[in-house]
């Protein structure tokens, strides 16, 4: 072979490596389109394999048939070789280094090199397909695709669900209206109960007004000593010693009288300095309350301050009411007078209440009337110590009147009557001309 043909040679050597790395090149392309999808990594490593293999063969081929190639030429194919496989393994470093940065921005790879996002990709594929899978199983069947016995039986069971709901609601009903009675008894007992506490909170208090101290009695006075120089004021309750403890038997000099009535109290406290049991003249004060029933004590008496109302005490036995009210009614019209009964004897306890139409006349009746000597006694009279409804141990027919009286009628029985008659006969009257 001559020396030209050996020039030609080599030139087609060397250029075939370059084809080589222009075919290298667009398999490599192809394999970077593929890396873009799921497994692509493997099948680009797998055509760059057989690319490489390809190359590698022919160029064996090549060397092959030529032995007696010239050692200038030779180099420059290896050479040119040499840069094309380096060139290569760059251009392919590069493209995978871009299909990574693309498909797996975070950088993390999964197992065996492919990218964690593909491997996530595809476990969420495969779990959609799987519940797609699962969720088919359990699709409700199409009424059409019933038969006449199930569609029959899926309507007594639709029917047999509502009248449960309807049951079901029902009873819910009844179970509300029953807590909301409860509800309302337990406020209802609650509320009278608060009422009932009230009612005993203002009768205590009413006893502390007519509870007295009583001091400087002798030591040989007993209850009955210091009944007959108190019971002026009016009827006592209950009479208390403080006993000395080193002779119980006997009493320290000084105890509490209680009365029925609160306006005794007062009336010991404001008239009775003079009492005395032998040749002792008494002491007089008013007990210590606890601060709650003073304050009780306080509003009962600025409540009774608003009714034209006096207590009388000391009334002689045989006098009645019609002769205390004969004796009122001369500062003013008496709007009722009721003597406080016993109801044992049946006959008053030398004490009772008087209301007039006005504060004024109240003022008047107990400015001029107190300590009057009528029937051989002294009357004591004060001003009431609270409301008219608060008095204790009325009759019947006291308590009506009362009632009456606080609720503005305060027309007698006569009264009433007559004005009865009068409404007859301006009927009857009215009837008549109708009838001409």
């Amino acid at each position: 072979m001559s020396s030209a043909d050996d020039a030609t040679t080599g030139v087609q050597r060397s250029k075939r490596p370059r084809e080589d790395d222009d075919q290298e090149d667009q398999d490599h392309d192809g394999a970077h389109a593929l890396a873009l999808e799921p497994n692509g990594d493997a099948a680009a490593q797998r055509d760059g394999s057989e690319t490489t293999a390809s190359t590698t063969t022919t160029t064996t081929a090549d060397a092959a048939s030529n032995p007696s190639t010239d050692s200038a030429a030779n180099g420059a194919a290896v050479q040119t070789e040499t840069a094309g496989a380096t060139r290569q393994r760059r251009k392919r470093a590069a493209w995978d280094q871009s299909s990574d940065a693309a498909v797996n921005p975070s950088g993390v790879s999964g197992p065996n090199g492919t990218s964690a996002s593909l491997t996530a990709v595809a476990s969420s594929n495969h779990s959609a397909s799987a519940q797609n899978a699962s969720s088919s199983h359990h699709l409700p069947l199409a009424e059409a695709d019933l038969s006449a016995d199930q569609a029959e039986a899926l309507e007594r069971a639709r029917q047999f669900a509502q009248q449960l709901t309807v049951q079901f609601h029902a009873a819910q009903q009844q179970h509300l209206l029953r807590q909301q009675q409860l509800q309302q008894e337990q406020a209802a007992k609650m509320k009278q109960h608060a009422e009932a506490q009230q009612v005993a909170l203002r009768t205590r208090a009413i006893t502390l007004i007519g509870r007295v101290y009583v001091g400087s009695i002798p030591f040989e006075a007993g209850e009955r000593e210091v009944r007959a120089a108190m019971s002026e004021c009016g009827p006592i309750r209950s009479v208390s010693f403080v006993n000395d403890p080193v002779a119980p038997t006997r009493h320290k000099g000084f105890g509490f009288v209680e009365y029925e009535y609160p306006e005794s109290g007062d009336i010991v406290l404001s008239q009775m300095h003079h009492a005395r049991i032998g040749d002792r003249q008494l002491k007089f004060g008013t007990p210590n309350a606890p601060q709650p029933m003073q304050v009780l004590i306080e509003e009962l008496r600025k409540e009774g301050s608003t009714f034209p109302h006096v207590f009388v005490a000391n009334i002689h036995p045989e006098l009645s009411e019609s002769d205390i009210r004969e004796v009122f009614q001369s500062f003013g019209p008496v709007a009722y007078c009721i003597l406080m009964v016993d109801l044992v004897t049946g006959r008053h306890k030398g004490c009772g209440y008087v209301q007039f139409e006005s504060l004024q006349t109240a003022k008047d009746a107990i400015a001029a009337l107190n300590r009057l000597d009528l029937g051989g006694l002294l009357l004591h009279v004060v001003k009431g110590a609270h409301s008219p409804s608060n008095i204790q141990g009325l009759t019947t027919a006291q308590s009506a009147q009362v009632t009456n009286v606080l609720a503005g009628r305060t027309a007698n029985d006569g009264e009433l009557v007559f004005l009865a008659i009068l409404l007859g006969c301006l009927f009857f009257l009215f009837v008549a001309v109708g009838l001409d």
